[in-house]
């Protein structure tokens, strides 16, 4: 009987023990199982927190290009200011009022204008202004010169009636205060087309 409860008591401790050690092994994994799951949530969370920075990046970079547009749009759309103290710019254009000569009727026909900035600061010219639709400037809306640069200024045109003589003007703005508005000139002739005449038979 006594062998009977020594065997018992010791059952009952190896029982207790194996209880223990799994129980211990089972905190053990529950609290590996905890860092595990923090340090995956850590992770997604960094992983949200940089998805989030660079979506607010990009969208900081298009809201400067968007204001940088917006400032390039309104400057174009925008005459010149006339310089008021030196250092100025000056313009200086070479051949203008420009003879076309004789200039077929209904032929496209182009002229290119030099505009050099002999100044020794930074000439803008703002868009030509037009009124017809013979003569269209080939510009940007506007354009700076640095001193001693130059820029063509294509102007093509299409004569559609005959004229024994014409005159075009195009007005462009500048910053120049001696040439706030330079005036390019063309004048010439479109005569009438010649007629084929054919023999008598």
């Amino acid at each position: 009987m006594e062998s009977l409860r020594r065997a018992i008591s010791g059952l009952c401790g190896c029982l207790t023990f194996a209880v223990l050690v799994w129980g211990t092994r089972c905190a053990e994994r529950a609290a590996n199982g905890v860092e595990q799951a923090r340090a995956e949530e850590g992770r997604t969370w960094q992983e949200r927190k940089k998805s989030l920075q660079v979506f607010a990046d990009d969208l900081k970079a298009r809201e400067r290009k968007e204001q940088r547009q917006a400032e390039i749009e309104r400057l174009e759309n925008q005459p010149p200011k006339i310089a008021d103290k030196p250092p100025f710019p000056r313009l200086e254009v070479d051949a203008n009022p420009f003879d076309l000569g004789t200039i077929p009727v209904g032929k496209p026909g182009s002229h290119k204008f030099k505009i050099k900035n002999v100044g020794q600061a930074p000439l803008v010219i703002f868009r030509p202004q037009y009124g017809c639709q013979w003569s269209r400037p080939v510009v940007p809306p506007r354009q700076e010169i640095p001193p001693g640069a130059s820029v063509e200024i294509e102007v093509r045109f299409t004569l559609i009636e005959p004229t024994p003589a014409f005159a075009k003007t195009i007005t462009i703005l500048t910053n120049d205060p001696l040439h706030r508005e330079l005036v390019l000139k063309m004048f010439g002739i479109a005569p009438e087309p010649k007629r084929e005449t054919r023999g008598k038979l």
